[in-house]
């Protein structure tokens, strides 16, 4: 985690400095590698400093907090961007090293977790990893629903403020940003409880219908009360998303729980990079908005895979 902000200290430097493509790309090579380095490895954290005290089971509950914390953070950042990029790219860049660098200093301090003897060999992990995969339906299941959803969903994501700059002026983007942020902070904090009451499962399922509904309300609109719809898609994303946590982090195994958790953020990266080169593509013919609702389609995947799972393992899994 330490040499994840580090690397994404260093790609906001580079991108503060750059005057042409081939800086921004040295830029995001690191800002990928500090993708890599996080990936598996925070929510890893969190699950097993939670087992340390037996509270794995409210690992929903805790993750949901947390994230409303950060996403009171975000309501803050959303709403501020938008004004500064309008000034200067440059300098919301150069903002964002502030608390880059105080992530850095509280990560230095932060305990590591105590562990067993455990393999070192990083293929050793890679093969028990792809056995466990192999041989765990619902792991598969679960795991192929979050990277098609995180790869899809992802690349929706930058296609809407695309949305947002086709109706409403750059300063107001980050208006946009912090209504989708704040709508979805309150269900955020309350994901244990959400997800307990209704069932992970459901939740999930609602999360999707919700989101994908939200979006396609945004595309037929077509207009300036577009981006309104957008913010309000994330309303039910935090608890969708800790109950789909919840459910996978018990699933996989403790010597493997970091390596498997980075095996679907791989999978889940290059299916991002490819489909949203592919959907830019498309961009260019027919527009961000009517690619917007390309991706829809795509999007029904996953909420089907979410639709199986609730009606074939929910017994087991709730």
């Amino acid at each position: 985690m330490v040499l994840g902000v580090t690397s994404m200290l260093i790609a906001l430097v580079i991108f503060g400095i750059a005057k042409d493509y081939w800086v921004l790309v040295i830029g995001a090579i690191f800002n990928g590698l500090s993708k890599s380095f996080y990936s598996g490895n925070d929510e890893a954290y969190l699950y097993e400093t939670l087992e340390q005290d037996q509270l794995q089971n409210k690992y929903h509950h805790f993750a949901g907090r947390l994230e409303a914390v950060i996403g009171v953070g975000s309501v803050l950042t959303a709403l501020s961007s938008g004004f500064i990029a309008n000034v200067s790219f440059s300098l919301l860049i150069w903002f964002t090293l502030i608390p880059q660098t105080l992530s850095l200093f509280i990560l230095i301090f932060l305990d590591d977790i105590k562990r067993g003897n455990r393999s070192n060999n990083i293929y050793t992990h890679f093969k028990e990893a792809l056995l466990e995969f192999k041989h765990n339906a619902n792991l598969r299941l679960l795991s192929l629903s979050s990277i098609l959803g995180s790869g899809f969903g992802a690349t929706a994501f930058e296609f809407q403020s695309a949305l947002f700059n086709t109706f409403w002026p750059t300063w107001a983007i980050g208006i946009a940003r912090s209504i989708q942020e704040f709508v979805s902070l309150v269900p955020i904090y309350f994901s244990g409880r959400i997800a307990d009451w209704i069932g992970k499962t459901k939740i999930m399922l609602a999360s999707n219908i919700w989101g994908w509904l939200m979006n396609i309300l945004a595309v037929t609109f077509n207009s300036f009360i577009s981006p309104l719809f957008i913010g309000l898609s994330g309303l039910l994303w935090g608890p969708g998303h800790f109950a789909k946590e919840s459910l996978i982090q018990k699933e996989f195994t403790d010597k493997q729980r970091a390596t498997m958790a980075s095996l679907n953020s791989l999978a889940s990266s290059i299916l991002f990079g490819v489909f949203l080169f592919i959907m830019g593509m498309v961009a260019d013919k027919i527009g961000p908005v009517k690619t917007l609702l390309v991706i829809q389609i795509f999007l029904l995947i996953p909420m089907y895979l979410t639709f199986k799972l609730y009606k074939n393992l929910r017994v087991k899994l709730q």
